[in-house]
């Protein structure tokens, strides 16, 4: 195997499931929110558990970019914020609990 290869495999392979997946989590429907999340997400994760960090790391990224950064005066406010923040916090939640598996 070249040098290289298995990371340059692992890359391509979370890229091809990371962003469909992502899209998911932090859509606005929670119901699909809750099923991708309770029946799709540990199918990837048992595949690739270290992704786990990266997945956790973008759906924060999302949230942020969703939110806007209070620092920069760009805080959203009312009831999109509570619902993408509610949705973050239940997706890294699930996340955790299913890193703990």
């Amino acid at each position: 195997m070249r040098a290289g290869g298995h990371a340059a495999g692992t890359a391509r392979w979370r890229e091809a499931w990371l962003p469909p997946l992502l899209a998911a989590l932090t859509a606005p429907d929670a119901r699909l929110r809750a099923n991708v999340a309770h029946y799709l997400l540990p199918l990837p994760l048992a595949m690739d558990s270290s992704s786990l960090g990266v997945l956790l790391e973008r759906v924060s990224g999302a949230a942020r970019a969703e939110l806007g950064d209070p620092a920069r005066g760009e805080e959203r406010a009312g009831t999109q914020r509570v619902r993408v923040a509610a949705s973050a916090g239940a997706v890294r939640l699930r996340l955790q609990a299913a890193a703990a598996l």
